[in-house]
């Protein structure tokens, strides 16, 4: 399926949902099963959270599907169905439990939604409740919910962090985790500095009639708010879920007060969330917004291109579950008003969730080292993660599986090699194939990785140096992870080729171009230092294994 096709696709789903209708023309290849690439479809409707409209779609207009495509779909619709009826009763139980002491309790996003604009389809995908207190009313909240049988999880980390950089506790009953899982927050996002976040959220609640009670729950434009900053905090933040939720209270609430929601966007610094999630909407074709609100929210023009085109790029890739990080570290830039503030999250980021980032055990001896080198430690991350990111794009080597020696259309040999030895790590590890070109060694440029044969073997370092002697070439080359980092001059005629690309978990990377030759650069010179950091983190650790073994015995 093109992008195309799957865009028209997912529009049709969500305007069934919105309007009761869906254009049948365009889903007339859905009728044609051999056209469809049907898994392609399944991961993309799993990952927006439109399993159970896409069921209702074709429900609706009767197009036969695959079997075991058509069971998926209905086993989720009723799953899900079941699901939020079990969501609802029990947060009506927790509500009803607040009422009787007269504190106040507000339902957010999903189950807030679940009965007011999905009230012809309460089956929106949800995961866990979430509820909203007042500051000054936590720990009363916290009884009232170890009353109701809830225990607090802190998920190994300390309550003060929980308390002072997050916005909500984690209640599991009884700490079962196949339990639904409740979030008692406090505010709508973490703490900001000179930052008072919608200051007038609790003097503009307002009631409604859900059956025969009456439930209190965020004003539309509050509501609208609150789902940009849950995109942002989490990273999801292609997901059409969300856009489905604009769609509907926007659908609902015609007299919406754009100025209100423009006001606090400015004051909060949430311009560029909220341009975000609008461009979402826009992009889908569905529902109309004012074109004074895009430009009122005054977001750069330059950031506006960068959001827009992100969005139009990656909404509807096949491998979105695979690019899950790479995407949140992109929209994490995009999602901020300023440059300088997702950095400096970055920078001051807590120790707790610095460990729950990387799967780090929190408060452990080698943890609370990494965490002080932090900045050392993201910028290797970072290397590694644009290092095995740049993908190779050549269709000729398309069939790289197929032989292990092949030529390419200018007839130079291309030799494959499967590497061993830690002298390269991280940027190559053990048993990955890499693929290497015979090019002319004027060529070749530093930072460039290439094989040369040693006593009957084939080794792989990166060019630091050439130096040219009575019309040959002699190549100065060193391992990113030799100590000390001393390296050695090798004769034109020890060299075998230059890598050009590398196969790492099935996917081929490209190790040439002008990206990968800045990144090459960079590599060579942070490389002495991420020597020495690698050898002073696996002395302290094998120190702190020692100790911990002469404790025990």
């Amino acid at each position: 399926m093109t992008i195309d096709k799957k865009k028209l696709f997912i529009a049709n789903v969500i305007t069934n949902l919105a309007y009761g209708t869906s254009n049948v023309e365009a889903l007339t290849p859905f009728s044609h099963h051999d056209s469809i690439d049907w898994n392609t479809l399944k991961a993309l409707l799993v990952y927006h959270e439109l399993v159970t409209f896409a069921y209702l779609l074709f429900r609706d207009t009767c197009i036969s599907l695959p079997f075991d495509f058509s069971q998926f779909l209905q086993d989720e619709y009723y799953r899900t169905i079941a699901h939020c009826e079990y969501l609802w009763v029990e947060c009506m139980t927790i509500v009803s439990a607040f009422e009787r002491v007269q504190m106040p309790l507000v339902p957010l996003k999903g189950i807030s939604l679940l009965h007011d604009v999905y009230a012809k389809y309460p089956i929106r995908t949800m995961i866990d409740i979430d509820l909203l207190c007042q500051e000054t009313d936590l720990d009363s909240a916290v009884r009232v919910m170890n009353d109701l049988g809830y225990t607090k999880e802190l998920y190994g980390l300390k309550e003060g962090y929980w308390r002072k950089k997050q916005c909500h506790f984690a209640f599991y009953k009884n700490s079962n985790y196949n339990d639904v899982c409740i979030e008692l927050h406090w505010g709508l996002d973490f703490r900001r500095h000179n930052r008072n976040l919608l200051p007038n959220l609790w003097k503009r609640i307002r009631k409604i009639n859900i059956g025969d009670r009456r439930l209190t729950v965020l004003s539309p434009e509050d509501t609208l708010l609150s789902l940009a900053l849950h995109n942002r905090r989490f990273g999801n933040a292609l997901s059409l879920k969300y856009v489905c939720d604009v769609i509907l209270l926007l659908k609902k609430y015609t007299h919406f007060n754009w100025d209100y929601v423009i006001k606090e966007s400015h004051a909060g610094k949430m311009k560029a969330t909220v341009y975000f999630l609008l461009s979402q909407v826009k992009n889908m074709k569905i529902i109309e917004i004012p074109s004074t609100v895009y430009d009122n929210l005054l977001v750069p023009s330059y950031k506006k291109k960068l959001i827009d085109r992100f969005i139009e790029n990656n909404t509807f890739c096949c491998d979105m579950q695979k690019r899950c990080k790479e995407l949140y570290l992109k929209s994490h830039f995009l999602l901020y008003d300023s440059l300088w503030e997702p950095i400096r999250y970055i920078i001051n980021l807590p120790e707790e969730q610095f460990a729950k980032f990387y799967n780090f055990t929190p408060y452990d001896t080698k943890t609370t080292l990494l965490y002080h080198c932090r900045l050392l430690y993201v910028l290797f991350r970072m290397v590694i993660f644009l290092s095995n990111n740049i993908k190779f794009k050549a269709d000729s080597f398309k069939t790289f599986f197929l032989p292990y020696t092949l030529s390419d259309h200018t007839n130079n040999e291309i030799l494959f090699y499967k590497t061993t030895g830690f002298s390269m790590w991280p940027f190559l590890k053990g048993n990955e194939k890499v693929l290497c070109k015979k090019v002319a060694v004027q060529k070749l440029r530093i930072g460039d990785i290439v094989l040369y044969k040693e006593h009957n073997r084939v080794v792989c370092h990166r060019l630091k140096k050439k130096v040219r002697q009575d019309g040959r070439f002699n190549l100065y080359v060193c391992g990113d992870n030799s100590f000390p980092l001393v390296g050695k001059f090798i004769a034109e005629e020890m060299f075998v080729g230059k890598v050009i690309a590398v196969i790492k978990n099935g996917k081929l990377i490209n190790y040439t171009g002008i990206g990968r030759y800045y990144l090459n650069r960079l590599i060579i010179k942070i490389s002495p230092l991420h020597s020495l950091a690698i050898r002073v983190i696996q002395g302290i650790t094998y120190k702190c294994k020692s100790i911990r073994l002469k404790k025990s015995t």
